[in-house]
């Protein structure tokens, strides 16, 4: 992989800071879309489901896999349909990532890799159609909150977003291995979880939640920390508003594509082009869906995507979100919302990529 020159990437996203505020000037209010599914819940009314992750199935991809996070107890693993079909009580485990074709010499699979608040700590899984299976651990520093994954030539590289405001990135060349490389990190004034790496442009999108979107550029050595860029800030009128929490790709191409992250202020969702220089396209809420009985979503903190047909029912992809205020499902006789229903356990809404991508030829 070719990496860039420094200065080229921090003028191309220095450019689109100033081009951003008169996009965002002309969408005044979010869109509104329906969810396609939902899944079954955590099993308490606490904060527990934070971050998914999608499998894609290379031989049957209508039974395709979402791995969900449960700050309470460990990883959930979903089918398209939503319901639970696995569950591993690793501990804490706060986000969730995953490659697909790992391979490193001394491994291969399909990895992932889930940050864990009870040790402190990474746990890696191997994933097939059969669900996950823990396959190493390693320690890192204190409150490891966020989490990414990243495919390099040197292999692939497990970004840590710890609370205390730096991201520390691991080369993993062995998922056994205990004790990983370390790389160089980048460091925050603030609270940081959500990341998410694009490879094509040598870059790392995270989500400082106080402050907004950050690019920083990465190396072979880790994070180029000095020039790391705030291209999309926390703000008034259409900007995303605090806590900036889930990143996401939606990729349609080597270069091109889309960055979507979740605005928990305002429980929205915004579109950025996947572009040397990002421009926010579009921004949605996610509503209840009164006839199929979903409730929409709020307070979101982690997002994933994937472009990937997943048979009939997601030829285009597929979304995935958090539903961080989850209520009882279906409508009484007088047609009431969704959202006036019960609180219910948190859970993952499930987003068909149809119903996001009208939104973007606005």
């Amino acid at each position: 992989m070719n990496y860039p020159v420094l200065t080229t990437t921090t003028l191309a996203l220095a450019l689109a800071l100033g081009a951003a505020p008169a996009a965002l000037a002309q969408q005044t209010l979010p869109a509104s879309v329906s969810p396609s599914a939902e899944t079954d819940t955590v099993d308490t009314l606490d904060d527990a489901a934070d971050d998914a992750a999608i499998w894609v199935n290379p031989d049957d991809p209508a039974h395709s896999l979402i791995l969900g996070t449960d700050k309470t107890a460990g990883l959930r693993v979903y089918g398209l349909d939503g319901a639970e079909r696995q569950m591993l009580a690793t501990g804490r485990l706060n986000n969730v990532d995953l490659i697909q074709g790992v391979a490193t010499g001394q491994w291969s699979g399909d990895l992932a890799a889930a940050s864990n608040r009870s040790d402190d700590s990474v746990v890696l899984f191997s994933v097939t159609a059969a669900g996950a299976e823990q396959i190493g651990r390693f320690s890192v520093g204190p409150e490891p909150y966020g989490l990414c994954m990243g495919r390099t030539d040197a292999g692939p590289v497990v970004y840590v977003a710890h609370k205390q405001g730096y991201v520390q990135p691991y080369r993993i060349t062995d998922p056994t291995d205990d004790s990983p490389e370390a790389l160089k990190p980048a460091f925050f004034d603030s609270q940081i979880e959500g990341c998410v790496h694009d490879g094509e442009y040598d870059r790392l999108y995270v989500g400082e939640e106080v402050a907004g979107l950050w690019a920083v550029p990465t190396t072979r050595s880790g994070l180029a920390d000095g020039a790391k860029t705030l291209f999309y800030a926390v703000g008034d009128a259409a900007a995303p508003k605090a806590d900036i929490e889930g990143v996401t790709l939606y990729e349609t191409g080597e270069e091109s594509g889309y960055i979507l992250i979740s605005s928990q202020g305002d429980d929205s969702y915004h579109v950025l082009t996947r572009a040397d220089a990002p421009q926010p396209v579009a921004r949605f809420r996610i509503a209840a869906d009164a006839r199929a009985g979903i409730d929409g979503t709020q307070e979101t903190d982690g997002i994933a995507a994937t472009p990937a047909p997943l048979g009939a029912d997601y030829p285009q992809g597929l979304l995935v979100v958090q539903d961080g205020f989850n209520v009882e499902p279906g409508v009484d006789g007088d047609g009431r919302p969704a959202d006036d229903m019960p609180k219910a356990a948190q859970n993952f809404k499930l987003v068909d990529w149809r119903r996001i991508a009208p939104l973007l030829d606005r």
